[in-house]
C-alpha cells in the first residue's frame, strides 16, 4: 500500500505540471491502480521521460507481484502440502508412546483404543484401494 501511495505521489509531482491527466492526486491514484491492473495498458499515461519511467517501473513491479502470487499458491498447495490429519495422528501416537511409562491405566486403554481404532482404518482404506495387504 505505501508502494502505490508513493507510486501515485511520483506520477503526479513529476506529471501534474505538464499533463492534465493527473491534475489531482486522486488522478494519480487511479491511474497508478489501474496501470497495475492492466499492467500499464492505460493509455493515455505518463508524457514526461521520468514519468514513463516511472510508469514502467511501477508495471514491472505489477507484473512481478502478479507472477509473485501464483508462483506462492502454487507452491503452497503443490510443493509445500499442509500435514494430513493421519500424519498429525501418528505424531500424537508416537508422542504417547514415547511417554507410555508416565502413562495412566486409563490413559494406556485410551491409547491403545487410538491405535486399534487407526490400524483399522488403514486397513479398510488399504482394502479399498485393492492394494495386498501383504
Amino acid at each position: 500500500m505505501v508502494v502505490f501511495l508513493l507510486a501515485s505521489l511520483g506520477i503526479y509531482l513529476i506529471e501534474q505540471p505538464v499533463n492534465a491527466q493527473f491534475g489531482r492526486y486522486a488522478d494519480a491514484l487511479w491511474w497508478s491502480f489501474a496501470a497495475m491492473q492492466t499492467q500499464g495498458a492505460n493509455f493515455p499515461g505518463p508524457i514526461t521521460p521520468v514519468g514513463m519511467l516511472v510508469g514502467a517501473i511501477w508495471s514491472i513491479i505489477g507484473t512481478v507481484a502478479l507472477f509473485g502470487v501464483i508462483i506462492a499458491t502454487i507452491y503452497a498447495y503443490y510443493v509445500d502440502p499442509k500435514r494430513r490429519p493421519s500424519s498429525l495422528i501418528i505424531d500424537a501416537l508416537q508422542y504417547n508412546l514415547e511417554q507410555m511409562e508416565n502413562l495412566s491405566a486409563d490413559e494406556v486403554n485410551a491409547l491403545r483404543d487410538t491405535v486399534v481404532n487407526y490400524c483399522n482404518a488403514r486397513i479398510a482404506a488399504i482394502e479399498k484401494s485393492g492394494q495386498p495387504r501383504s
